[in-house]
């Protein structure tokens, strides 16, 4: 398997079990609202594939993009990224 395609599935991994947590969250109604990223797992593949990213694309605007809404990551913007980060590697698997 490919680097870029190990970090796709990792991303979609992610969210596969965010969305279990939700479905097993006793707070299910405020759950379902909870659109964020955090933990180890989400910051080892954020910086596996800003790393790969920076490896493949060194000057492509995209990348530069990617890393300055990393610079700015928050709590209430990691799902954004999260869905911008995997479009882009998305993109890169089918160039």
């Amino acid at each position: 398997m490919s680097k870029v395609n190990e970090l796709i599935d990792m991303g979609e991994q992610l969210e596969k079990d965010r969305l279990e947590k939700l479905n097993t969250s006793k707070y299910k109604a405020y759950a379902a609202r909870m659109r964020s990223f955090s933990g180890v797992k989400f910051q080892e593949w954020t910086s596996q594939s800003i790393f790969f990213l920076e490896e493949q694309k060194p000057s492509s605007l995209i990348t530069e993009n990617l890393k300055q809404k990393y610079n700015n990551l928050q709590d209430s913007t990691s799902y954004e990224f999260y869905e911008y980060l995997l479009g882009t590697l998305k993109a890169v698997k089918n160039q």
